[in-house]
């Protein structure tokens, strides 16, 4: 009888469903915490988030050459349309120093970016 006993009681630690009734019984003979195989991918799944957040957002550095081709977009209030934006793109792949990340989602970023430091400026 008594054997059945511990032998419930790490079932039921082993798979963490405890009872209220039980979780008090437990908390007085036992202090080792319960891993289970849940606490354990729930682990894994925000350690995979932390990392996929870490590497999703990177700082891009514009060189020179690309910030001259850009400074056209200073002359749009709003967003530039499609054909000014495919000039720049097939200018900017026309760089010795080609880079990947000039796409219209991130040039129109680029444009987002640099008009809230044109209006800082401006206030200062």
């Amino acid at each position: 009888m008594n054997e059945d006993k511990k032998t419930k009681k790490k079932n039921l630690q082993l798979i963490n469903l405890e009872t209220p009734e039980t979780q008090s019984h437990f908390k007085s003979t036992t202090s080792t915490p319960i891993i289970n195989e849940s606490s354990l991918n729930t682990h894994k799944h925000l350690s995979d988030m932390s990392q996929k957040q870490s590497s999703k957002r990177q700082k891009r550095f514009s060189t020179e050459e690309e910030k001259i081709i850009l400074e056209q977009l200073d002359n749009f209030n709003s967003v530039p349309p499609e054909e000014e934006l495919n000039k720049i793109i097939v200018t900017l792949n026309e760089l010795p120093n080609k880079s990947d990340i000039w796409d219209k989602n991130r040039i129109k970023t680029f444009w987002r970016n640099r008009q809230q430091t044109i209006k800082k400026k401006n206030k200062t």
